[in-house]
């Protein structure tokens, strides 16, 4: 693996079946990373695969977004943080209820609460950036997360990485959940009950234009028929809009969840790159192949980041897997091994350089 040209954009997609992340280089040795996932070696991704290139991720990268915080998007979060010193930190403008309480103890003086390892994440970024004296940013539906103007960069294009949700209409519900459940004091009962809502639901997809050269990355947005809410809210607000993406990082694994014509339509050229990560969880996992079929339909190209089980041995201590062997038990890993997608382009023009697939990544 060699570094991207200062005049190159690079997209490196990672996703190991349990965990998700992206890194992206806009010019001139500048990189941005999405969400956070572990290696084989348990460190993050993204860290392991910019000093395997030779590159010092404290100082080149600019900004760090958290997309939402379901376990599979933020192992890690906090370390990349703390490396990446010089970087800008974005998380969703709406919460879950427990996320906000992790707020409160970030920045109130709350005291300790039990939270999950969503909140118990959010709450590391929360005290590392106040330690710092780094704000944090909070992303809503069009709202610019970072832009490089024309000529700042190596190709000459002008870049920006827009955040299409949450929601206004999700921001709202959450700042009337939130209404609720501090009118009972943070240790009384609310005055009425209020459903969390899913993370997915809260979740940053972005649209990264490059010019004329736009990447959707999807994030874990799903669809739920509503025209305030989920892709619904972003086909509405991109309807018309232009440029339309040549690559798109599917939603949500590719679940027909997170599916909807009119991202295809609307938002997506004709045919484009698609790149999917897996994921399993006990006897679950996405995509089905109904899912594969149906992206590859609509593609000209579709990659997995993930394909290959990872050893059993990786994972157990040898007596175990003799025991395992001794009862005639056939072991078989439900976890994949670490791969990643990389997709580069020519800055300046916007065309598609090189697609190269590491590990367990494979072309569908």
């Amino acid at each position: 693996m060699t570094p991207p040209k200062s005049d190159e954009v690079r997209l490196v997609f990672f996703g190991p079946g349990y965990g998700e992340s992206i890194l992206v280089h806009v010019g001139n040795g500048i990189w941005v990373i999405v969400d956070s996932c572990l290696d084989d070696s348990r460190q993050p991704a993204a860290l392991g695969y910019l000093r395997s290139i030779g590159v010092d991720p404290s100082v080149a990268v600019k900004a760090i977004i958290a997309s939402h915080w379901h376990d599979d998007h933020i192992k890690g979060m906090a370390a990349q943080l703390e490396v990446c010193q010089s970087a800008s930190f974005t998380l969703s403008s709406a919460l879950q209820n427990k996320e906000f309480v992790a707020f409160l103890v970030a920045h109130d003086n709350q005291p300790e609460t039990k939270l999950d390892l969503g909140g118990t994440e959010m709450l590391k970024c929360l005290r590392l950036l106040r330690s710092a004296k780094r704000q944090p940013r909070y992303a809503g539906v069009d709202r610019l997360v970072c832009v490089w103007e024309d000529g700042t960069l190596a190709h000459g294009q002008r870049v920006e990485l827009l955040a299409l949700s949450p929601s206004d209409a999700m921001y709202t519900d959450f700042m009337i959940r939130i209404g609720s459940l501090l009118s009972g004091g943070l240790t009384g009962k609310p005055k009425k009950r209020l459903v969390d809502p899913g993370k997915n639901d809260l979740s940053i997809a972005t649209l990264l234009t490059v010019g004329q050269s736009a990447i959707l990355l999807g994030a874990d947005v799903e669809e739920h028929g509503k025209t305030a809410y989920g892709w619904s809210n972003i086909v509405e607000c991109r309807r018309g809009r232009n440029p339309k993406a040549k690559l798109y990082k599917v939603a949500h694994h590719g679940s027909i969840g997170a599916h909807l014509d009119e991202i295809w339509s609307e938002i997506l050229i004709d045919g484009p790159l698609s790149v999917i990560t897996p994921w399993r969880l006990g006897g679950n996992q996405l995509p089905t192949a109904d899912d594969v079929a149906r992206i590859c339909e609509r593609s000209e190209s579709v990659f997995l980041t993930g394909s290959q089980a990872e050893s059993p041995k990786k994972r157990y201590e040898r007596d175990v897997l003799k025991l395992v062997d001794h009862a005639n038990v056939n072991l078989r890993s439900n976890i994949l091994k670490s791969g990643h997608v990389s997709v580069t382009l020519n800055g300046a023009t916007g065309e598609t350089a090189v697609v190269e697939i590491h590990g367990g990544a494979k072309k569908l």
